[in-house]
């Protein structure tokens, strides 16, 4: 089965914001063990939007779409709109399986990054 993934960010008025992103997206992919396609959708003030994100893994062959809110906190995005455009792109293209993960905040492992930069003094 050929996986793909969509990271959704929220998308910035500030093109920086949004590079660093795709920087980190491509990081991701690059240290990815499996044959996947990564890419990214911005909820706003940005493209790829998730709905052109999402296109361009299905012109790519995907049958399984992994879907990522980078989010730190459960707000409307992560509880309403993210669930909504996945149940969107479903309806679109039925014959993909899409997998809504946990947001960016549910996962432990953040606490062990916060607690290591907070140790480090804030040097990178």
């Amino acid at each position: 089965m050929k996986e793909a993934v969509v990271l959704l960010a929220h998308g910035s008025r500030r093109q920086e914001g949004n590079i660093q992103v795709e920087d980190m997206v491509k990081q991701i992919q690059q240290q990815d063990t499996k044959e996947r396609k990564y890419t990214v959708g911005f909820l706003e003030f940005a493209h790829p939007t998730p709905d052109e994100g999402v296109k361009e893994l299905i012109d790519f062959g995907a049958e399984k779409i992994i879907v990522v809110p980078l989010f730190l906190i459960a707000g409307k995005h992560v509880w309403r709109d993210i669930p909504d455009l996945v149940q969107q792109q479903k309806e679109i293209y039925p014959e993909v399986e899409f997998v809504l993960t946990n947001h960016l905040g549910e996962n432990k492992k953040l606490i062990k990054i916060i607690i290591d930069m907070i140790e480090s003094g804030g040097s990178h």
